[in-house]
């Protein structure tokens, strides 16, 4: 079986971390180790971690810069799987993440891997969300046959990682998104495990009108929209944070 390593990136997560690690505890097969990557956390954070230690294979390591793409790469650095399993600390995964992903890379070794997705919340703004990025992940990668993916849950290759020269920390947001356009370029094969739903979190739509939330969505999923929709989020004080919508 391939190895995994779980590459948890971390900004003052106390309150969610711990639920993610419950979940890779009772993982029906365990990733072979786990990176809490956290980026100076001001909160219990680093503490929530440490208490798991002795239920998981846990490394803690420090990023050199406030955002999640220097923390996601602090983590591959730090890293020995074949395979690296990027996994933000307010995500939920069922109990055979780990042993299906190894038993898709097992019997069809690819580059990159991701699971479908649900919200955890029932507003408007998320059951949009979620139609809308389930659309994009079919759209993208059943027929057009191309890479896609959030940042909440990827699973790549390390050497691929290093390949594409890992995830630009000159972004502070929108990362991801620039790391699934560069996955792409490098011409990475693909599995679309459409049959394991991970859950994201809401948070990024609590306090928010549902027209405040939906201008949010379009925000984080299309380039353009990011252009002409940005200013105006930031202009209102909405704008996109790492580790907070404020």
């Amino acid at each position: 079986m391939p190895t995994i390593s779980v590459i948890i990136p971390c900004l003052n997560e106390e309150k969610y971390l711990g639920l993610l690690l419950d979940d890779l505890v009772v993982q029906a097969s365990q990733p072979d180790e786990v990176i809490v990557a956290d980026c100076a956390s001001k909160d219990k954070t680093i503490a929530v971690a440490e208490s798991y230690k002795s239920k998981l294979p846990i490394k803690i390591v420090h990023s050199r810069t406030r955002s999640a793409a220097a923390a996601r790469n602090e983590g591959a650095e730090a890293s020995s799987g074949e395979y690296l399993l990027f996994i933000d600390a307010d995500m939920r995964i069922p109990k055979n993440t780990v042993s299906r992903m190894k038993k898709s890379l097992a019997s069809h070794p690819v580059d990159y891997l991701t699971p479908a997705y649900k919200s955890d919340g029932m507003s408007f703004a998320d059951r949009v969300s979620v139609w809308f990025v389930m659309r994009m992940m079919n759209l993208n990668m059943k027929l057009l046959h191309r890479a896609f993916g959030i940042g909440g849950v990827m699973c790549v290759k390390s050497s691929k990682h290093k390949e594409v020269d890992g995830f630009n920390e000159s972004l502070n947001t929108y990362d991801d998104m620039d790391y699934i356009q560069r996955l792409r370029r490098a011409r990475t094969d693909f599995t679309y495990l459409h049959d394991l739903t991970t859950v994201t979190s809401s948070r990024r739509f609590e306090g928010h009108s549902w027209p405040v939330a939906l201008l949010i969505l379009l925000g984080e999923n299309s380039k353009p929209a990011q252009w002409t929709l940005q200013p105006l989020l930031k202009k209102i004080g909405k704008h996109r944070k790492y580790g907070h919508y404020e």
